[in-house]
């Protein structure tokens, strides 16, 4: 009886999942936009009314949706669309939306959309009569094994009264001179070349219709990004570092992140703190400005002993700026700037465990949790500890080789982003960090303040606050006082 009623579920269930997906219909209409928010704006519009899928192109303005027929319809979608700020085929948004759209997302409103229908057997080119000009303006668009359309770049164009020619563009747009009545003949890769007679000089749309019988077989190019690589668009000299250069040096923290790197030198300050600086054009780590995500955090005292408090595993780019950059950042870059960007919330894995150690007592672990908990916030939370336990004396002269001690490192990152062009990113950090180091025997309970033994003590403490907002950005710091560092020194007699 069992088996007779579990089949019947299946059954149902099979059944229901076919009727849902015979339900399910794809249309493809233009939209106006200008940019990644008007894309983030529509797709999220579109998938609060419940449709299953939709992209929409930014250099085409054309946006494929798949929706169910039984609960949805295309006017339904083109009507919620007008009503958060786009112009679209059937509906036209009113002045007080499309104005409190930000200024990057105004589109051009002047000209009026025209949808061609066309195959590649017969192209069927229908217009609306706008006014003469001596260009014809169109688009070309492919469509796929799926029915989704995408532009037709490098798709050409030939004007076949006077044999000039023109290849579409990456958006798939072309503007060809021509004369009334005029022949156009289409040709892009894959498609069999048709001839298109023209008799107005509105903007048309022509697709191609997708065909086995048609198909050649595809080429794969694949590339890869460098490891690190100087922008060709910039006009500053910025070494771009990535992960994949970062993970040659493993090991751990900023001030190691530089060693294989040839445009930042990496040396011990001195023997007695361990602590690394950098140097960049010869000059020391006071000429060169440091900052996080361009937050001139680490700075003053801290310039010595920053380095060590941003771990390996939360940097997600390094760039290196030679010579003297910009002052909107500050005055400090005389050498250079280096600007460290971290994980971002949003982009970052859910969870991440990363351990360290070594035959010299070394011992580091990093433990990253990530949450995105809606369309508009998500959240980080980066810890990190360290320690070198391991009292180290490998030429036996009675000092330490490296200071021992221990940090406890973290940061709480929130982001937050909508449609409407708002951008906010806040952090809290908090960083405990504890060395000791001269002789051996040294003991800090016993021989402090004393001429018994030698030692040296580093205690830092830093509790920060930093966030930006929109194109602004500011940086708070607490700590008793803003960088709390205690040295003491006990020398032998």
């Amino acid at each position: 009886m069992n088996k007779i009623i579990i089949a019947v579920l299946c059954a149902v269930i099979n059944f229901t999942a076919a009727a849902q997906k015979k339900n399910i219909k794809t249309d493809t209409f233009k939209v106006l936009g200008a940019c990644e928010q008007c894309k983030a704006r529509i797709e999220t519009a579109l998938k609060n009314i419940g449709t299953y899928k939709a992209n929409w192109v930014i250099e085409t303005n054309m946006l494929t949706v798949s929706y169910d027929s039984t609960k949805l319809s295309k006017t339904e979608i083109s009507k919620k669309l007008a009503a958060v700020g786009h112009d679209n085929e059937e509906f036209k948004t009113d002045e007080k939306t499309y104005n409190s759209l930000p200024k990057c997302c105004y589109y051009d409103r002047g000209v009026k959309t025209v949808l061609m229908k066309g195959s590649i057997d017969s192209l069927i080119i229908e217009d609306n009569n706008r006014k003469n000009t001596s260009n014809l303006v169109g688009i070309v668009l492919a469509e796929d094994e799926r029915g989704v359309l995408t532009p037709a770049m490098g798709a050409s164009i030939r004007n076949i009264q006077t044999n000039s020619g023109i290849i579409a563009d990456k958006g798939g747009t072309f503007k060809l001179p021509i004369y009334l009545p005029a022949k156009i003949e289409v040709g892009f890769v894959g498609y069999k070349k048709d001839t298109v007679s023209i008799n107005s000089f509105d903007e048309v749309k022509i697709v191609l219709k997708y065909s086995n019988a048609h198909q050649l077989k595809e080429v794969i190019f694949d590339s890869r990004k460098p490891s690190t690589y100087i922008s060709k668009q910039s006009t500053l000299n910025t070494l771009n570092i990535g992960t994949r250069e970062l993970t040659k040096a493993a090991c751990c923290n900023l001030s190691e992140s530089f060693e294989t790197s040839p445009s930042v030198d990496v040396s011990y300050t001195d023997a007695v703190t361990g602590i690394k600086q950098i140097q960049l054009l010869g000059l020391s780590g006071n000429y060169i400005q440091l900052t996080t995500e361009n937050t001139p955090e680490i700075r003053g005292l801290a310039g010595s002993y920053g380095l060590t408090f941003i771990p390996g595993p939360w940097v997600e780019g390094i760039q290196v700026t030679k010579g003297t950059g910009s002052v909107a950042n500050g005055f400090e870059s005389i050498a250079g700037q280096i600007n460290i960007e971290e994980k971002k919330p949003d982009k970052m894995e859910k969870l991440f465990i990363n351990t360290y150690a070594n035959n010299m007592g070394r011992l580091e672990t990093n433990i990253h949790l990530s949450q995105k908990i809606n369309d508009k916030w998500s959240t980080a939370l980066l810890t990190h500890a360290d320690g070198v336990f391991k009292k180290r004396d490998a030429n036996n002269d009675g000092f330490l080789d490296n200071p021992v001690g221990r940090q406890f490192n973290l940061i709480n990152r929130w982001r937050y982003a909508d449609e409407k062009g708002l951008f906010a990113q806040f952090a809290v950090k908090a960083i405990n960090d504890k060395r000791q180091s001269g002789e051996n025997d040294f003991n800090e309970a016993t021989d402090k303040f004393t001429s018994k033994k030698y030692g040296a003590g580093i205690d830092v403490q830093q509790y920060a606050f930093s966030g930006k907002l929109y194109k602004y950005s500011f940086f708070i710091c607490i700590a008793p006082p803003v960088y709390y560092i205690k040295l003491s020194a006990h020398w032998v007699i």
